[in-house]
C-alpha cells in the first residue's frame, strides 16, 4: 500500500497527469490486497481451499513478473525507471505469504491446474457469466500484452523498455486471477464471505484506475474505457450488496 501511495505522489504532475500512476499503482495495491487475504487464510488453516491455491498461483505469477521486472530494470536512474524498480520489489515482497501458504497448505498450494483451465469454460448464474466475461476481457489484455512484449524483444528494445511490459504483465496476470476466483464464488452463491467482498474492492479499483488511465491516454470514451469502468461499477455494486446481506444475517 505504500508503495501504491508513493507512485501515485511520485507520479503528479506527470506528462498524462494521475491517470499513470493510479493505474502503476493498482498492481501493488491489489498484491497487497490479495496477499493480505492468504495470510488471513494461513493463520486459519484454510489454505486447503480451492480459492487460496489459485489466488496463490496468480500472485506467484505476479511476483515472477516483478522479479523479471527488477532484473530488467537494474541500474535505472530516472524517476519512472525508479518507481518501476519499487513496485516490482513490492512485488517480491508479497511473495512471502505465498511461500507461508506453500507451507502451511501441505504441499498442495497450486492444486489441480486443471481445474484452473476449466474454470475459464464454466459459468453457472448470471453473476458468474459477468465474472466470466470481466476475466476474459483482462486474459486477452494480457495476450496482447504478451505478444507486446516478443515484439519488443525481437526489435532489440533495451531492457528498461521490457521491464515496463512486465510489470504491467505481472497486474494483468493477478487481476485475471482475482475475477476467476470471484466467478467461482458467484457459481456457489458465496459473493457474501469476507474473502469475496475484498476481491471485489480490490478489482473494483483496480478497473476503475483501468478505465481512468485508458481515457486519460486516449482522450476519449473509447470501447475499452466503457467495458473497465462496467466491470468496476459491477464489482463495486456486488461488494456493497454482499456487505447488505452479511449485515441482516
Amino acid at each position: 500500500v505504500a508503495t501504491a501511495l508513493g507512485i501515485c505522489y511520485n507520479g503528479i504532475g506527470g506528462p498524462v497527469g494521475l491517470g499513470l500512476p493510479l493505474y502503476a499503482a493498482s498492481g501493488p495495491y491489489l498484491a497487497a490486497g490479495v496477499s493480505s487475504t492468504l495470510e488471513s487464510a494461513a493463520s486459519a488453516g484454510r489454505l486447503g481451499s480451492d480459492t487460496y491455491k489459485r489466488l496463490a498461483l496468480f500472485l506467484t505469477e505476479f511476483n515472477l513478473c516483478g522479479l523479471t521486472t527488477i532484473l530488467l530494470a537494474i541500474g535505472g536512474t530516472t524517476l519512472r525507471q525508479q518507481l518501476f524498480y519499487v513496485l516490482s520489489l513490492a512485488s517480491l515482497l508479497s511473495l512471502s505469504p505465498t511461500l507461508a501458504g506453500y507451507k502451511n497448505g501441505g504441499g498442495k498450494l497450486f492444486g489441480d491446474i486443471g481445474g484452473v483451465i476449466k474454470e475459464f469454460f464454466t459459468c453457472k448464474n448470471l453473476n458468474g457469466f459477468i465474472y466470466l466475461g470481466g476475466t476474459w476481457f483482462v486474459a486477452a489484455l494480457k495476450v496482447l500484452k504478451i505478444v507486446d512484449i516478443v515484439n519488443l524483444v525481437i526489435e532489440g528494445n533495451p531492457a528498461k523498455t521490457l521491464a515496463t511490459r512486465a510489470v504491467r504483465l505481472g497486474r494483468l496476470a493477478l487481476l485475471t486471477g482475482t475475477m476467476l476466483v470471484l466467478k467461482s464464488a458467484a457459481d456457489r452463491d458465496r459473493l457474501e464471505g469476507t474473502t469475496f467482498i475484498d476481491l471485489n474492492i480490490l478489482s473494483s479499483a483496480v478497473f476503475g484506475c483501468m478505465a481512468f488511465y485508458i481515457k486519460t491516454i486516449r482522450g476519449a470514451l473509447t470501447p475499452l474505457v466503457y467495458a473497465s469502468a462496467g466491470f468496476s461499477a459491477f464489482t463495486a455494486l456486488n461488494a456493497i450488496n454482499s456487505m447488505i446481506k452479511k449485515s441482516k444475517k
